[in-house]
């Protein structure tokens, strides 16, 4: 009797933790893609442009539906390529915007927060082509850059976890559904 008891903890111990592996493997697939990025140099500013499709789970579509606010953050990092260490970060910024249903409009509103403008769509793919087209982003002044150092530049866009309601946020740092973001998108920083 007592050694079927054990028999049966394992089992459950060993479904547990399959199941955290599984899930833990799903988490690795890219639920935002980062297509395509050009920076350029205006007036010793560096200008980013580029796009990112973005595709949500069944999960955080069906949370969106029932007006919970969806928080994006573009992750933007400049290193600095050494040969014997590993690269050096000397400049770092993000950009968040989020996206919310009004069901009584029936419109999908894009905030973003650097410049706090709001945009309505009536489609939830207009809403989420808007927030993936990067247009004329400010990155940072060449100033902050070593003249002849060798400096790459990567990119990553996420959901913001922390920002989801409390509530919400146990289950969505353990649920693959809320785990969302794309893979670095690096390049070599032209002058």
């Amino acid at each position: 009797m007592m050694c079927n008891f054990f028999q049966t903890k394992n089992i459950c111990w060993l479904v547990v933790v399959s199941s955290l592996l599984f899930s833990h493997c799903a988490w690795s697939k890219e639920d935002f893609v980062i297509q395509r990025i050009e920076t350029s140099l205006v007036e010793n500013i560096y200008i980013l442009d580029g796009s990112i499709q973005y595709q949500f789970s069944k999960t955080a579509l069906e949370a969106l539906q029932n007006g919970v606010a969806l928080t994006l953050e573009v992750v933007i990092e400049v290193l600095q390529q050494r040969d014997l260490l590993w690269d050096k970060k000397v400049y770092d910024i993000s950009y968040k915007s989020s996206i919310h249903y009004n069901a009584l409009s029936d419109l999908y509103q894009v905030i973003s927060f650097k410049d706090s403008t709001k945009h309505n769509f009536s489609t939830l793919n207009a809403a989420l082509r808007f927030m993936g087209a990067l247009k004329k982003l400010q990155m940072f002044n060449r100033n902050v850059l070593t003249p002849d150092v060798v400096y790459m530049v990567r990119m990553k866009t996420l959901l913001d976890i922390e920002a989801l309601p409390i509530p919400l946020r146990p289950l969505a740092y353990f649920s693959s559904s809320w785990q969302l973001y794309s893979e670095w998108f690096s390049w070599r920083l032209g002058r």
